[in-house]
């Protein structure tokens, strides 16, 4: 399957799967056993890539398999926005500080800029621990294929910067979307509540 393919087929799954999520809810990385098994239609973690993260080890993806996953995506030269979605992203764990079953992961969509040193820099500058935070810098060719997952809008504009939409996606333990929310500053109870579901579920 070529990768427009791929994008598309897991672009509309994991939007069907995450609609339905909303509409029936109404509202770190180790290999676990269950990453045996097969990976569902709608997981995020189909997309094979590997990716270095911001101590330069290559990770795959289904590394992050077996344990709730917040993701977005980010670029290290970002001024505003990816330093406020850092923010948000800490404001969101600050909430469950006694639950730490969930992570985050931190995507570039600028890897040609983005090397380990880079992240290592943004992750450092914005105080995000590596127990809880992983920032990788997937290959060129894949950022396409998570961000149009994702639903993450971008487009490079002067100055080697980009223009992009501002996302925190939830996923389960499978890497399927659990929730979504879009904007700076939002009110992080629809993530907070799916996170409560899914951290009840994986208790029983």
């Amino acid at each position: 399957m070529q990768p427009t393919s791929i994008r598309i087929t897991l672009a509309a799954v994991a939007i069907a799967a995450f609609a339905c999520t909303r509409e029936t809810s109404g509202s770190c990385c180790g290999t676990t056993p269950a990453a045996a098994a097969p990976l569902p239609g709608s997981s995020l973690w189909q997309i094979a890539a590997k990716c270095h993260d911001q101590t330069g080890r290559l990770r795959s993806l289904t590394e992050f398999r077996g344990r709730p996953v917040l993701i977005t995506m980010v670029f290290t030269n970002c001024a505003y926005a990816c330093p406020t979605i850092a923010a948000d992203l800490k404001a969101v764990l600050a909430k469950r500080a006694a639950n730490t079953d969930l992570h985050v992961l931190m995507v570039s969509m600028d890897p040609a800029r983005d090397d380990s040193v880079a992240l290592a820099a943004f992750a450092e500058r914005h105080h995000l621990p590596a127990e809880r935070f992983t920032l990788l810098q997937p290959p060129a060719e894949v950022v396409p294929d998570l961000a149009a997952v994702l639903g993450i809008r971008y487009a490079p504009s002067e100055g080697g910067d980009f223009s992009h939409s501002n996302v925190l996606t939830l996923l389960d333990h499978d890497g399927s979307i659990a929730a979504r929310l879009e904007g700076l500053g939002a009110d992080p109870t629809p993530l907070l509540t799916a996170w409560d579901r899914l951290h009840s579920t994986s208790a029983h």
